[in-house]
């Protein structure tokens, strides 16, 4: 608080914390030069920016009725965070104070005792707004509403997947891995269309990646349950062999062949 010389104002000026774009007040307190309350006091204010811009201009402080010179004057905190001067003028009695408000994220906190509950601003953490985790382009966000915010598409899409991918190297199956490969690829770019943009790296962003690998290691193991499966010519007549099987007839052509070897 701030009180120019010869001037009959006592002053304090409610300078405090606030959330931006939310309702908040701020207060003066007028005395006339012998200590008693000046009640019918002009009290108006300027609320400028560090950058030397009015946010509020020249404004009329309202008395608060039954109070001891108390004056008030609703408003709504700037949205930019930052430390705002108050500029207080008052005529009858003449007078001048000052103080300041801080606007920042740190100070969104609303809590009802009563209810134990609390809301607090996330802002700093995760870039979320005060109404909680709701804001899905960002990764708390996205990490809240996966872990408990009731997206079940997209759990149940992941086991989904993993169930074919498993049951495809399970049952030796080139039709089911097949399948879970289109089913990866088809999770991979559903996560593409909920993703901002590249280089967010989001939670959607990565879950991108991660499908678009699953899917090529279904690629890759259908291709190599096709090649264990086909059959395999021996003296005119078609034979299928499993991986084990032709493991161990490579072997035995590779033992005869060193027997012929050593009889020349």
């Amino acid at each position: 608080m701030l009180v120019m010389p010869g001037m009959a104002l006592a002053a304090d000026v409610g300078g405090t914390e606030y959330c931006p774009n939310t309702n908040g007040t701020i207060y003066a307190h007028v005395l006339h030069l012998n200590g008693t309350p000046a009640n019918s006091a002009t009290v108006n204010l300027t609320l400028w920016a560090s950058n030397g811009t009015k946010i509020l201009d020249d404004v009329g402080m309202t008395h608060i009725a039954g109070s001891n010179g108390g004056y008030q004057y609703n408003f709504t905190t700037p949205a930019t965070e930052g430390v705002y001067f108050i500029d207080v003028v008052t005529t009858n009695p003449a007078g001048y104070g000052a103080d300041e408000i801080h606007v920042s994220n740190y100070s969104c906190i609303n809590a009802t005792i009563g209810n134990v509950t609390a809301n607090i601003s996330a802002s700093a953490i995760w870039g979320e707004n005060i109404t909680g985790y709701t804001d899905t382009t960002t990764f708390g966000g996205i990490l809240n509403e996966f872990l408990g915010g009731g997206n079940m598409a997209l759990m149940g899409m992941i086991g989904l997947c993993a169930f074919l991918m498993i049951a495809g190297f399970w049952r030796k199956s080139q039709a089911i891995m097949w399948v879970a490969g289109l089913s990866w690829i088809g999770f991979a770019f559903w996560q593409r269309s909920l993703t901002p943009g590249w280089g967010t790296w989001d939670l959607h962003e990565m879950l991108f990646y991660i499908g678009f690998l699953m899917t090529i290691v279904c690629i890759v193991e259908a291709v190599m349950i096709y090649r264990e499966t086909q059959p395999v010519k021996e003296k005119g007549v078609t034979v299928k062999l499993t991986s084990a099987e032709r493991y161990q007839k490579t072997m035995a052509d590779v033992r005869n062949r060193a027997r012929e070897f050593k009889k020349q």
